[in-house]
């Protein structure tokens, strides 16, 4: 497929993580650089449907779309991708998407830095970097939606966001509140819930803060965030 596109790839690996509706698959490209390429097969459109009937249901979003097709799905996230490059956030490249003859749609992404899952000791310098990325990216009127470990991006001392599958350019309150508690969620796992409430309060201020508690629900977390959350024993009431 990838030859199909024109794209030179070697060193292909199944990606580290794997996420319903696509399929990952890690490589490098023709000068040694870092490739990320996402396979959206047949059962993406269900994926997407069922994700975005869910949150319907779970948050009162009348008049949400009914799911993409597989190639708007990759058009969407090559959109978002490219518009955040264009706002000056840190994020993948995009390579090329489209779909193929066997009628799979790809997305293939350039990337550079180190996701934070991989770094072994978290700087607490990323307290407000993660804060002022979320402030940049609600000032563009874009909300993320996965604003974990395995989405954040440090690239040159930058920090960034990558993934823009579940992101929205027409963010709602609800899509807000939502970045704001997974970022907060993250920093708390990552450097504890004393130093992430202070850098949270610090941001946001006290009264949006408690607006954001309000969403502070384990549906509202990413799927990685809710197991970090059960392994560390975190109690999101307290």
């Amino acid at each position: 497929a990838l030859g199909e596109m024109g794209v030179e790839a070697r060193s292909l690996a199944v990606g580290d993580e794997q996420v319903a509706g696509l399929f990952s698959v890690e490589a490098l490209g023709d000068h040694g650089q870092p490739l990320i390429v996402k396979v959206y097969g047949r059962d993406a459109h269900d994926a997407a449907l069922l994700s975005t009937l869910w949150r319907t249901v779970g948050y009162g979003e009348a008049g949400s779309p009914l799911g993409l097709g597989r190639l708007q799905q990759v058009e969407h996230e090559a959109f978002l991708t490219l518009f955040a490059r264009q706002v000056g956030i840190v994020t993948d490249a995009v390579v090329t998407a489209g779909a193929t003859e066997e009628d799979d749609a790809l997305l293939v992404l350039s990337r550079s830095g180190s996701l934070l899952r991989e770094l072994p000791d978290p700087d607490e310098r990323l307290l407000a970097r993660i804060w002022d990325l979320v402030a940049t990216l609600h000032d563009h009127g874009m909300a993320h939606g996965q604003l974990d470990d395995g989405h954040l991006l440090l690239d040159d001392d930058e920090l960034g966001v990558v993934g823009f599958r579940g992101a929205s350019l027409t963010a709602s309150e609800t899509h807000r509140r939502t970045d704001e508690v997974q970022a907060l969620v993250t920093t708390v796992i990552l450097l504890g819930p004393d130093r992430a409430l202070d850098a949270a309060a610090e941001a946001l201020g006290p009264e949006r803060l408690a607006s954001a508690l309000a969403y502070l629900q384990p549906p509202v977390l990413t799927p990685r965030q809710r197991r970090q959350v059960h392994e560390l024993g975190i109690d999101l009431d307290q």
